[in-house]
């Protein structure tokens, strides 16, 4: 008890220093990102807090323990300053927490000072990569707007630093995409303070996440809404809430990573093709606008858990346009055929068809038949 009281004691001390130098408009993480020095992982959780505010970390991010530096050789003097990161541990009786002491490379016999080379890397493939769903900017402005939950991307533009000049809206996309609704703490902020602590989340899940991609995100204002957030959260006696700041950043980075995994096109099956002249159609259809298919099936939860996503055609009549979206689907021509349908792209509701009816319907002359969407890509 008394050394978790400690611990306590310790992340107060940090928090405090995090306030201070919100009031003097910095704020470490533009800057400091503390790496693993056997990993180059960025540490996570309040880790990352603890490491990240010692001045240490400025002239070099990296840090490790005495054991892996010395397994690279690398001598600790006993006069190395020593911090103790937290470390939970596997217990018969259930999870513990201890200190776990750890050494800043400019401590050690390596001296040598990291320089990391950042990439440069292209927006669009980002985009296509993650799979995130984009509309072309009228203002040249990239953008996010949460009430309609759309991202406004400058195309007009294209040199190295667009991705630089977007991400910040990226990354609000990114956690207001994350599903929020379902954290407990999330769900106990009321309306004056949950505005305050995501724009504070926003703007660390944008540079923990450029450090994780080897990008290189640069931020240097007079005045920011980040530093105002900060100091208001503090002063209203909400230490915990800045503190778990840190440990759902890494959730929400740590769940948008793993979009990758399933962003291969050439996994997506392609049902419900017409006739051939709009097989040919859809041969023409890039790959922006079948993610934006995707997009809808997953809004509407009917992405089915074999991983097979069935996406489909749309049609116009005088009313607007008609979209179907097909979830389930039966070789028998007599057997519904179930799916979403969306009128102008809103108000999805469920909806079966039998093929026949699907192409009254559809103002389609001919039955269906499936196509991989690798044969039209």
């Amino acid at each position: 008890m008394l050394r978790k009281v400690k611990f306590m004691s310790g992340l107060n001390e940090i928090i405090d220093e995090f306030y201070n130098q919100a009031k003097r408009n910095i704020l470490f993480y533009h800057f400091s990102m503390p790496v693993n020095y056997n990993s180059q992982q960025l540490y996570q959780g309040l880790n990352f807090l603890i490491l990240g505010m010692n001045p240490k970390t400025l002239g070099d991010p990296r840090w490790g323990t005495l054991q892996e530096f010395n397994d690279h050789h690398i001598s600790v003097p006993k006069t190395a300053e020593v911090v103790n990161i937290l470390q939970w541990k596997d217990q018969f009786a259930g999870m513990s927490l201890s200190a776990l002491p750890v050494f800043n490379v400019t401590d050690t016999s390596d001296y040598s000072s990291q320089q990391k080379n950042y990439m440069v890397v292209d927006l669009y493939d980002f985009l296509q990569t993650y799979r995130i769903p984009f509309s072309e900017s009228e203002n040249n402005i990239n953008s996010y707007s949460q009430l309609s939950n759309v991202l406004y991307i400058n195309t007009e533009v294209t040199d190295e630093h667009d991705f630089e000049k977007a991400f910040p809206a990226i990354s609000r996309w990114i956690v207001n995409n994350y599903e929020l609704q379902a954290d407990q703490i999330i769900k106990k902020l009321n309306q004056q303070i949950l505005p305050k602590f995501l724009v504070i989340l926003e703007d660390l899940v944008m540079f923990k996440l450029a450090n994780e991609l080897n990008i290189h995100i640069k931020k240097c204002m007079a005045t920011d809404s980040v530093t105002n957030a900060i100091s208001y959260l503090y002063e209203k006696n909400h230490k915990s809430l800045l503190l778990y700041l840190f440990v759902l950043a890494d959730k929400i980075i740590s769940n948008f990573i793993s979009r990758q995994d399933d962003s291969n096109l050439k996994k997506i099956f392609l049902d419900f093709m017409p006739s051939d002249n709009a097989y040919e159609i859809l041969k023409t259809l890039s790959n922006q606008e079948i993610l934006q298919l995707l997009t809808y099936m997953e809004e509407v939860k009917q992405v089915k858990d074999d991983n097979t996503c069935f996406l489909h055609f749309y049609n116009f009549d005088d009313e607007g346009a008609i979209d179907f979206y097909v979830t389930s689907y039966h070789e028998g021509e007599d057997e519904p055929i179930q799916g979403i349908l969306m009128l102008d792209h809103e108000n999805p509701h469920p909806q079966s068809f039998t093929p026949w009816d699907l192409a009254a319907e559809m103002h389609l002359d001919s039955m269906f038949y499936k196509i991989p969407v690798m044969a039209v890509l």
